[in-house]
């Protein structure tokens, strides 16, 4: 994983890249709190080798910059024009997958909305939003998911909820994921929290059933944040028909499963390019 960093707007956005020759990129975005570190073991093995892969670090987190000063704010659609810039910029115009994890599913909707093509789409415990799909309909009624929106807390709270998103009892992947939490700068997870409930977002659903892209939907079958049958009446255009549910996964299936994870995503990359 070499890190690298793109300008879009005046803010320094840093993203892990391997293979940059390859004819075909795959843009990762993390969720809440963590980098572009999440996607780690996507960039190891064989499955993915024959794909240029991008993973972005999200404002504010990692080594990208925060949007203190910027014209942008944390809601998710302006999230959503940075990933739209940055993808304009280094894509080439060769084709592309985007792929989200978290409130990452939420980021790669809405740069949908401004007008990004992606050949396909990957959601992996997808949290999207719209018209009946709720904040109440699309997560779990677990206290810890609120310590995500939360920019001071304890760290035993922290070590709870670290373990929230993972099925894997590998503290590495615990521990990985509390170092980039608490790098998180500017007060993102209040601000991004007081946007969304205020409802500054687009009906991310309809945004994902009128696209043309295919998608691969993802959940791991020990799901504790979203509810993993929620999207299955959204009449989504899915590669293959189906949602696809992940044995012995959490929330975080693409470090849970990564065997499982790489190979499914590889398939799919193989039809979307054809």
């Amino acid at each position: 994983m070499q890190l690298k960093s793109v300008s879009v707007n005046n803010l320094s956005l840093a993203y892990y890249e391997q293979n940059e020759d390859a004819d075909h990129t795959i843009f990762f975005v993390h969720g809440n709190s963590a980098s572009g570190k999440a996607w780690a073991k996507q960039f190891q093995g064989s499955h993915l080798l024959p794909y240029r892969l991008i993973a972005f670090d999200l404002p504010a987190h990692g080594q990208s910059d925060p949007l203190n000063g910027s014209a942008f704010n944390y809601s998710f659609p302006d999230l959503g024009k940075v990933l739209h810039d940055a993808v304009k910029v280094l894509s080439g115009n060769k084709p592309y997958i985007l792929a989200g994890v978290s409130i990452g599913t939420n980021i790669v909707t809405e740069s949908v909305a401004h007008g990004l093509t992606p050949a396909g789409v990957v959601l992996v415990g997808a949290c999207v939003l719209g018209g009946e799909y709720t904040v109440e309909k699309v997560t779990h009624d677990d206290p810890l998911i609120g310590i995500g929106f939360s920019d001071k807390i304890s760290e035993d709270d922290l070590k709870a909820y670290s373990k929230l998103g993972f099925d894997s009892v590998d503290g590495d992947d615990w521990k990985a994921f509390e170092t980039d939490f608490r790098k998180v700068k500017d007060g993102f997870r209040g601000k991004m929290a007081t946007s969304f409930m205020s409802g500054d977002y687009n009906d991310e659903v309809k945004l994902l059933r009128e696209q043309p892209a295919l998608l691969l939907v993802i959940f791991g079958e020990n799901e504790r944040v979203c509810r993993i049958d929620y999207l299955d009446d959204a009449r989504l255009n899915l590669w293959k028909g189906q949602i696809y549910k992940i044995p012995a996964a959490g929330h975080f299936v693409q470090t849970d499963q990564p065997l499982v994870f790489n190979k499914m995503v590889a398939a799919f990359a193989g039809d979307v390019f054809k």
